[in-house]
């Protein structure tokens, strides 16, 4: 209140002031100060902020704290909850606290003060770590006896300073501790970077044979940072094994003639029908997961819904599902649903999966299912065969109404079972057929409405129930007429039965 701006300020509603509780006049104070906008800058500031290498975590994470706080205090609109501040602080971290988080993360179910104070705790080892490996590299060069001169380094001309230069920047030479540093992480001495995968001593280095250096005005003394920070990228870097080829002896080799197996190989996924045992008219078809490596049977929660199955509550022994990082996977329900294939060919048994909401895929059949069901798979061949009726559940076969063209329209077609990858082919051809015939055929009605691709497909699997079933009606009439005997017009009358036995 020493300013003479805040001072008139105060005389000119000292009475009103005076008035006003601590938070009141905190607000006004700042209202009156502030700029208009002061509250969306703040948050800005907090969610650009990041922890620089020198800065200790506890530092950063206290300014932080007091900027959200007074945010809190003053626009809570724009403040960021104990959650939303946990991410961002971790999200932020320096190289090397971000990996030890990374590689082992805390569980979500600590407090933020426990959190807070695990963190702080791996930051002060992780300096403490780097404080002893830069104490020994020093001690090792201090101790360590000047080396001679190499004889690319005796034959390299010695720099010269003239009139005209003697103001331009030199690149400075190396000391004994850059040197230790550079042969300590795998480092190039010409070209001074980390992890390269050359030496200038060996004529690979890309600056050697052009006949460059570093640029001397953006060169900066390699330090055990730097190097810290070049293993970690090199450590993020993903790379292909090459393979191995048996040695005879030290002079020749023999390749292998055998056929290498595959980088990468498609999942394993089979379309069924959902189908639910309390809604039987409610079917869906779902795209599932074959995977021998799960341990349960998973469904989303977003299938679940669809398919308005009822839930129940899961045993606490069996939400024991985790992602391959160790995430845990939340389960606290269970529903019972069948599936079907083949139009109905092949059903499934009752079928108990766990219930995740944020499940990517709608549904993973694990080893129970696999189990419960007798499903063999062949990844080679890739089928999932069903022990006792041999069924592909990967290449499933459909029925087919085929129709004798040879006799008359009113025939009786047979039924056959045919891949559903031909019963595709075949459907996609009659498509391309009537469309290559289209200039052929009367104009549409455009009073008649167009029909979608779901709509023919039900008409269509509509009719063929309708044919199948007039088959078997059919068949029914003709064992009917072929044991004419065995099925009587009219029973015999009761009363002309006997009732003694002799």
């Amino acid at each position: 209140m020493l300013e003479p701006r805040l001072q008139k300020w105060y005389t000119t509603q000292m009475a009103t002031i005076d008035a006003m509780s601590l938070v009141d006049y905190v607000k006004a104070l700042a209202k009156y100060v502030l700029p208009s906008n002061w509250p969306h800058q703040t948050r800005q500031s907090i969610l650009s902020a990041r922890q620089g290498e020198s800065k200790r975590f506890a530092d950063w994470r206290v300014d932080m704290e007091n900027k959200n706080e007074i945010l809190d205090t003053l626009s809570k609109t724009f403040a960021l909850s104990p959650t939303s501040l946990r991410d961002l602080l971790e999200a932020n971290t320096r190289t090397a606290l971000c990996d030890s988080l990374a590689h082992r993360p805390i569980g979500q179910e600590v407090t933020y003060t426990e959190w807070a104070a695990e963190v702080e705790a791996r930051d002060e080892e992780l300096r403490d770590e780097e404080r002893r490996l830069e104490a020994r590299l020093t001690a090792r060069t201090e101790h360590r006896p000047q080396q001679k001169k190499t004889l690319a380094q005796r034959l390299e001309p010695a720099a010269t300073t003239t009139g005209s230069s003697a103001g331009r920047i030199t690149l400075p030479k190396l000391t004994d501790a850059e040197k230790t540093l550079l042969d300590a992480h795998e480092g190039c001495r010409r070209c001074r970077k980390f992890y390269v995968g050359h030496r200038g001593d060996d004529g690979t280095c890309p600056m050697a044979k052009a006949g460059t250096w570093p640029d001397p005005t953006t060169y900066k003394t390699l330090t055990t940072t730097m190097a810290t920070e070049a293993a970690a990228d090199k450590k993020n870097t993903k790379r292909i094994p090459v393979g191995f080829v048996p040695a005879l002896d030290n002079d020749t080799y023999a390749p292998s003639l055998d056929p290498l197996p595959p980088f990468t190989m498609p999942h394993l996924y089979a379309n069924f029908t959902a189908l639910s045992p309390s809604t039987p008219d409610l079917h869906i078809m779902t795209k599932s997961l074959l995977d021998i490596g799960c341990p349960s049977t998973v469904i989303s929660g977003r299938l679940a819904n669809r398919l308005r199955l009822h839930r129940y509550p899961l045993p606490k022994k069996e939400d024991n599902l985790s992602s391959l990082s160790g995430t845990p996977l939340s389960s606290l329900e269970y529903v019972e649903l069948e599936l079907s294939q083949s139009r109905g060919a092949w059903r499934s048994k009752v079928i108990r999966a766990k219930v995740n909401e944020d499940l990517p895929i709608p549904l993973i059949l694990g080893i129970p299912f696999l189990s419960h069901e007798h499903i063999i798979i062949d990844v080679h061949a890739r089928t999932a065969l069903v022990r006792e009726t041999g069924h592909d559940l990967l290449n499933p076969l459909i029925p087919r109404l085929v129709y004798d063209a040879t006799t008359s329209a009113r025939s009786q077609p047979t039924v056959e079972f045919v891949p559903e990858n031909s019963e595709r082919r075949l459907y996609e051809d009659r498509i391309s057929t009537s469309t290559t015939s289209s200039a052929q055929t009367p104009t549409a009605n455009p009073n008649v409405p167009s029909l979608s691709a779901a709509t023919m497909a039900a008409i269509r699997q509509r009719i063929e129930t309708l044919a199948f079933l007039e088959q078997l009606q059919a068949r029914d009439a003709a064992l009917k007429h072929e044991f004419a005997d065995c099925f009587p017009t009219r029973l015999p009358d009761v009363g002309s039965m006997p009732d003694h036995i002799y």
